[in-house]
């Protein structure tokens, strides 16, 4: 069964890298695959894994002996992660190749020969500009680095060859490897997760002693209680990750001041622990407790053990004594148990819980992003709202929005059958899925803050959450409705193109940075035509791309910004430079002088275009309002209402399915107006009569 879901995953893999280099070239083959490649197991490695703790930059360079796909320098750790890519790209099913040891090692020593060769100054200045930078930020960084970790990413089988390490002088060397069936493991770990049921009397040669809270209320209850550090040690080192999985964050491998600071006490002020640590908070759905009188209670063992906060101190518990070889036995910390019985209660609680006492450790608002309303939002508009056909046939498609990662291939699996799932993807084709990440990208790109783009996709993502949170609930400046959406999308057909003109030039003038170019152009272009209100996405959107003239604008901004950046930079990093807002100053103050800007874009055009448009929306407000019949929003709404309530007939729901979808295919006429009113007719009187509110409709009596 295991086999059966490798090779499907490998499938779909497969299916996922064509679709995103096909973002970036229109042949969608070669280097741009091992990218896209990289690019993908990078946000595993980083979102899902934590084995690199910030975004990783794509550096693609390869000459004799030598190769380097992607990089990271963490400053606060001294460590330095360079990563190799092997991408077989075999294209025969599920099948895979082995990659044998002589093979691995190699690719190990290429990558490791450019780190070498960095150190000597190796590389030229007439290399791969970002690879050159790469170097030398190695060679400036070098003798204060205590790790480098060389990480081989592949499609292919390595067996169960692991990984290495070795020291040279003051560095220590780690070898790792991310094959096929690792990534396989990582992306399904936590589809199906057996819960942790702990045994307390077995686990523990002293008693454990709660003490419960005056809770009167029915389904979950709450207790106070102290555990050693030696007990947590143990369950963290048999269980791992697992006992996190409804933490909002994971363990942050002591990067944080907080983590260092709970490192430091154990290994120097092991008898203030208490004092100075927040405990664990825990959840089970169900405890043995044994009571003891006066309101103290023996903890005897715990089904579905979790912890919620305390990630940070169980990892650092654990890895302070792996690594230090300490007696931990005598620490000990506050431990709040909460017991919740009931499921529809838990559903409710475990992640307010979860939320609300993580305060050890500043939780980026973005770690609690996926439940947001605004995500919520975006993928039900996605997921009701179809894509004009460009090409003027029948096709009906939509962009779909996925706000948890993975969520387009498991709702495609959910269809079953082969068909069905054919029949799913024609609806919501490959190069119309979207992440959260992607569309933080864009947005911010639109909002002028391309600095905050080249901070990499996470980094960036969490800055946009508090931007909308900010502007939605401070300022209540942003309604996601349709048109929002519609907006949103067109922003995302605006970054894929850009990237790809921008791609398109990487062979002729060098550079990886090509999400950082890309956010710089459009942040220029929209600072040049005085706004991003003056970009017409209603074409974009209708088109479902830009146009010719767009894009030679782009292909000549995008070398004037690279060159700028480049002498602004001086002998800087070009990649850390694109990160500060003095960059973005010092681009958007810049007079390019490009051939390719014409009177369309600058000279006020579009501005008549938005009057003219406003004109319209009001004139078509105005009609909607006095034909219920063509109000989108009644009949999607009733729909969906019908569909969860079972209050609306079968054949009623798809009257109203059929009345919405005339509406956005524009196959609403007059000359229908009386069957269409016919069928309304028969809606509005059963929904009316099952408890419908139609108060906010206009034109409904």
């Amino acid at each position: 069964m295991k086999e059966e879901g490798l090779k499907l995953f490998i499938e779909q893999l497969r299916g996922e890298i064509s679709s995103r280099s096909m973002f970036a070239s229109d042949e969608g083959d070669g280097q741009f695959s091992e990218e896209a490649f990289t690019e993908y197991v990078s946000e595993i490695l980083v979102e899902d894994a934590e084995e690199v703790t910030s975004d990783i930059s794509l550096c693609y360079h390869q000459s004799r002996g030598v190769k380097l796909n992607a990089w990271n320098l963490n400053d606060q750790e001294n460590e330095l992660t360079l990563i190799v890519t092997h991408y077989s790209n075999i294209n025969d099913g599920g099948s895979f190749e082995k990659l044998g040891k002589t093979e691995i090692d190699k690719r190990f020593k290429r990558c490791k020969k450019f780190f070498n060769d960095s150190i000597r100054g190796g590389l030229q200045a007439d290399d791969s500009m970002t690879s050159f930078e790469v170097s030398n930020l190695i060679r400036n960084a070098f003798k204060s680095l205590d790790v480098v970790k060389i990480i081989l990413i592949t499609d292919c089988s390595t067996g169960s060859m692991p990984g290495k390490e070795d020291i040279e002088g003051n560095i220590k060397f780690d070898y790792r490897i991310w094959d096929i069936e690792r990534i396989f493991r990582q992306i399904t770990s936590g589809e199906v997760a057996e819960p942790i049921n702990l045994n307390f009397e077995e686990l523990s040669e002293e008693p454990i002693e709660l003490v419960k809270a005056d809770n009167s209320n029915k389904g979950y209850g709450t207790y106070l209680g102290f555990l050693t550090a030696e007990l947590l040690f143990n369950m963290y080192d048999k269980h791992g990750l697992r006992l996190l999985q409804k933490n909002v964050r994971a363990f942050l491998q002591a990067r944080s001041n907080v983590n260092k600071g709970i490192r430091d006490t154990i290994l120097h002020n092991p008898q203030k622990f208490l004092a100075y640590n927040n405990g664990l908070t825990v959840i089970a759905t169900n405890v043995d407790i044994e009571d003891v009188g006066n309101n103290c209670f023996i903890l005897k063992s715990a089904e579905d053990f979790q912890i919620v906060n305390g990630g940070q101190t169980c990892a650092s518990i654990w890895h302070t004594k792996e690594k230090n070889k300490i007696d931990i036995s005598n620490i000990q910390l506050v431990m709040k148990l909460n017991v919740i019985q009931d499921e529809v209660i838990s559903k409710d609680m475990a992640p307010k819980i979860s939320e609300y006492s993580n305060s050890q450790n500043a939780v980026n608002i973005a770690d609690f992003s996926a439940n947001d309303p605004y995500q919520i939002d975006i993928e039900k508009w996605s997921l009701s709202t179809y894509v004009p056909d460009p090409t003027g046939g029948s096709g009906a498609t939509m962009w779909f929005y996925e706000r948890a990662r993975g969520s387009y291939q498991e709702t495609k699996n959910r269809e079953r059958t082969p068909a069905r799932m054919r029949q799913w993807g024609n609806k919501f084709p490959k190069h119309q899925m979207m992440t959260k990440l992607t569309w933080a990208k864009a947005q911010m790109a639109c909002l002028c803050r391309p600095h905050d783009v080249s901070w990499g996709p996470m980094i960036n993502f969490k800055k946009f959450v508090v931007y909308v949170k900010e502007q939605k609930h401070i300022q209540n400046e942003i309604v996601v409705d349709q048109e929002y959406f519609k907006e949103g999308v067109a922003k995302e057909i605006l970054f894929r193109s850009v990237y790809k003109v921008i791609t398109k030039q990487t062979a002729a003038h060098g550079g990886d940075n090509k999400p950082h170019l890309t956010a710089y152009s459009i942040a220029y272009y929209v600072h040049k035509i005085g706004g991003v209100h003056k970009i017409d996405f209603d074409k974009i959107w209708n088109t479902q791309k830009i146009d010719k003239e767009m894009e030679v604008v782009f292909d000549e901004l995008a070398i004037k910004i690279r060159d700028l950046v480049k002498k602004e930079a001086g002998d800087g990093n070009k990649v850390t430079f694109m990160k500060k807002i003095e960059c973005w100053e010092k681009i958007k103050s810049h007079p390019f002088k490009l051939t390719s800007f014409t009177k369309n874009h600058f000279e006020g055009i579009k501005d008549q275009k938005i009057e003219d448009k406003v004109e319209e929306e009001v004139k078509e407000e105005e009609e909607n309002k006095q034909d219920y019949l063509q109000n989108q929003k009644l009949w999607f709404d009733l729909w969906e209402w019908g569909k969860a309530t079972k209050l609306l007939k079968p054949i009623n729901q798809l009257r109203a399915k059929d009345l919405c979808d005339n509406i956005i295919f524009g196959k609403f006429h007059k000359n229908k107006t009386k069957r269409m009113k016919d069928a309304a007719t028969l809606i509005i009187n059963e929904a009316r009569d099952n408890g419908f509110d139609f108060s906010d409709y206009d034109g409904i009596d």
